[in-house]
């Protein structure tokens, strides 16, 4: 009930967000932003629908979707940047779509929260994209956290409103922070204050590139609400696992042409057994992909490994943040015996 009444909350402030029409007066570049009351993570929030495509709010978890979001809007990116875009993203967001737009997963959620939510002929639909995996389900800490955002925004939009000089510093890299507290007796408290914000590109680069041409990312972002979920689920501690990145038969269209087929693979070191085994986009990373399989295999099987080996340098970088938060020990191998095992044994089948 208590998680029904959360959701009933979030769309029932969507809706009262999505009725402001924000969009008609304010642009993307008018960034707030919302501290986590559980994670203390920064939300950095940009209304969405000033140029007539996409209406909502979009809210960059971090300064280094941020960082891009910006140059985005002020020079463009390259196709490397657009790249490195992809890998980085953390962000939530919240769109205004036409019925017709929605998966029948998220019609039949809205369905159930027995409220009218149909406003000017559009629903509310909720997302999170973490580097290359994206999802319409937000876990109950994102959907406490969004409820608090909404009720930012609408302060927001409302006092800029009434106040032309709301929100505006002027240091361009300064921005109205939302500090949200929750009441014992429920309800929200919140605290306004100047933040300003130390952009990635303005320090030093997090990228490089690798020898294959891809961009490669040493900070990649860990979603946080996913390891949260791990450490409060009931795991049972196993024994090793390993993880590669490994070519297949064929070869799939890339930026430079035709490449080999890539995949990342997980196998339980002892059993031989293939945890998760998925195809890599040629757009994308692999070092990435490989991480969030780990993530979703911890999921999905209820275990957590107390070691992993990798055998390339970028994919343990890339893991590295997660497993530390997970209390798992990383290590570097040049062979992973297991792991090759299955290979071999999946190829004479292709």
């Amino acid at each position: 009930m208590a998680a029904l009444k959360h959701q009933q909350e979030l769309y029932r402030l969507a809706n009262q967000y999505g009725k402001l029409l924000p969009w008609r007066t304010m642009e993307a570049n008018q960034i707030f932003a919302v501290k986590d009351p559980g994670s203390e993570t920064i939300g950095y929030c940009s209304i969405l629908g000033f140029e007539g495509k996409t209406f909502g709010l979009a809210v960059y978890r971090g300064e280094m979707g941020l960082d891009l979001f910006l140059k985005a809007r002020k020079e463009g990116l390259d196709r490397d940047q657009e790249l490195q875009l992809k890998q980085v993203c953390n962000v939530m967001s919240l769109c205004f779509c036409r019925q017709s737009k929605l998966s029948a997963e998220e019609i039949r959620r809205i369905k159930n929260l027995g409220i009218d939510l149909s406003w000017d002929r559009a629903l509310p639909s909720f997302g999170t994209q973490v580097g290359e995996v994206s999802s319409t389900n937000l876990s109950p800490g994102e959907v406490t956290f969004f409820s608090f955002i909404l009720n930012c925004a609408i302060n927001y939009v409302q006092e800029c409103r009434n106040v032309e000089s709301f929100g505006k510093h002027p240091n361009p890299r300064c921005c109205l922070l939302y500090v949200c507290h929750e009441k014992n007796n429920g309800g929200l408290l919140c605290e306004k204050m100047w933040h300003e914000f130390k952009l990635p590109s303005e320090k030093k680069p997090n990228f490089s590139p690798s020898n294959d041409g891809n961009a490669k990312c040493f900070y990649a972002p860990v979603d946080a609400a996913k390891i949260e979920s791990i450490k409060s689920g009931k795991m049972e501690m196993d024994t090793p696992w390993e993880l590669t990145i490994c070519t297949f038969p064929g070869v799939v269209s890339g930026r430079k042409g035709l490449e080999s087929a890539r995949g990342v693979l997980i196998v339980h070191a002892d059993s031989e057994f293939i945890i998760k085994l998925e195809l890599v986009d040629p757009e994308g990373s692999p070092h990435v992909l490989l991480r969030e399989e780990l993530l979703a295999g911890i999921q999905q099987y209820k275990r957590i490994p107390r070691q992993i080996y990798f055998n390339d340098k970028e994919s343990l970088e890339a893991s590295l943040p997660a497993a530390e938060a997970l209390g798992i020990a990383v290590h570097l191998k040049k062979r992973l015996p297991k792991a090759e095992r299955v290979m071999k044994s999946l190829k004479t089948l292709m």
